[in-house]
C-alpha cells in the first residue's frame, strides 16, 4: 500500500521510506506544496493510502476512509 506523506512531515522520512523500498509519496516532492485540503481529501477518498499528516483538519478523515474500505 502506498504511504503518502503530507508536506508537514520532513523530506528525509520520505527518502528513508523510499531507500527502504516503501512505495511512498510527499506532497512537497510531488510539487502540491499547499493544495487544497479538498482535492488531498478527494485523492484520498478514489485511493488506498496510508495517509500521514500532522493537521487536525483531518480527524474525521479515518471514519471516512474505514468506511469506504469495507465496500471494496
Amino acid at each position: 500500500m502506498k504511504i503518502l506523506l503530507d508536506e508537514n512531515f520532513p523530506l528525509p522520512l520520505y527518502h528513508r521510506l523510499l531507500q527502504a523500498g516503501r512505495d511512498a509519496e510527499h506532497v512537497i516532492a510531488l510539487g502540491k506544496r499547499g493544495m487544497p485540503d479538498s482535492e488531498l481529501r478527494q485523492r484520498l477518498a478514489s485511493e488506498e493510502l496510508v495517509f500521514l499528516t500532522n493537521d487536525t483538519e483531518f480527524e474525521d478523515l479515518a471514519a471516512e476512509c474505514r468506511a469506504g474500505s469495507r465496500e471494496r
